[in-house]
């Protein structure tokens, strides 16, 4: 298989956001630090995270505007943790969520949705889904299974 080399390929004009995703296998305290250090030296504009293994949906902030939507089980399920997702924002897409009506749709404990709005620079308005999400393993029940198939 050829494959092109694209960078020399003129973008069109318009808008470009960064989005990163991650099975974070446990955000810790350590690997925020580094998710968010990485967001502001790369311009990322939204960070997909899962297996977050945190406990409930609390909308966090963080130094310089940065915003955490998490969605997780509401007790400890296990010792070591398991489940959960979140959304960590950019200053900018925070305000497009707030724009966009604070939309956050959660499909069990694996799956979030939020909806971002923005403005490209022809003054457009951009509805933005935003989705994390993970599958369940091979051990998982089949009712685990079934909410990610829907």
């Amino acid at each position: 298989m050829v494959q092109e080399n694209l960078s020399n390929v003129p973008r069109r004009e318009g808008f470009c956001i960064k989005v990163y995703t991650q099975n974070s296998r446990g955000l810790r305290a350590t690997n925020l630090e580094e998710v968010l250090a990485t967001m502001k030296t790369q311009s990322v504009f939204a960070w997909c995270l899962q297996e977050t293994w945190r406990i409930g949906s609390p909308i966090l902030k963080y130094e310089g505007g940065y915003h955490c939507i998490y969605h997780g089980p509401t007790e400890k399920l296990n010792r070591r943790g398991s489940l959960g997702v979140a959304i960590m924002l950019d200053p900018q897409a925070w305000q497009g969520y707030l724009d966009g009506g604070q939309k956050r749709k959660c499909y069990g404990l694996r799956i979030m949705a939020i909806t971002i709005k923005l403005t490209d620079v022809k003054g457009n308005v951009i509805s933005i889904r935003l989705v994390t999400a993970y599958a369940p393993h091979s051990g998982c029940t089949d009712e685990e299974k079934n909410i990610v198939r829907e």
